[in-house]
């Protein structure tokens, strides 16, 4: 999943799309096919997530996974203190 920041009026919908936008490579795949496929929805309780950048959208985003009983863990490039993740893990590049 891809999230980016937009203008401050779009940032609230920008970022419930974000969790809404779940197995996207079966749904390219499905789009590249011009086909429809209903699959059954998958349960995020026990699910992990990992948001890498923990800007504003991760900030907004991350309790509301934690609601749906996932764990959270935030990839950033610094440390940083927030609330509403589990793990931290700091990013390098190689």
């Amino acid at each position: 999943m891809c999230a980016a920041s937009t203008a401050r009026r779009y940032r609230k919908p920008h970022r419930l799309h974000a969790l809404a936008c779940r197995d996207l490579p079966r749904s390219a795949r499905a789009q590249d096919k011009n086909t429809w496929e209903r699959w059954p929805s998958r349960l995020l309780t026990g699910k992990t997530v990992g948001i890498l950048g923990v800007g504003l959208i991760a900030e907004y985003l991350a309790p509301i996974c934690k609601l749906f009983g996932m764990t959270v863990i935030g990839i950033s490039g610094s440390p940083r203190e927030s609330k509403g993740f589990d793990a931290w893990s700091i990013a390098t590049t190689c």
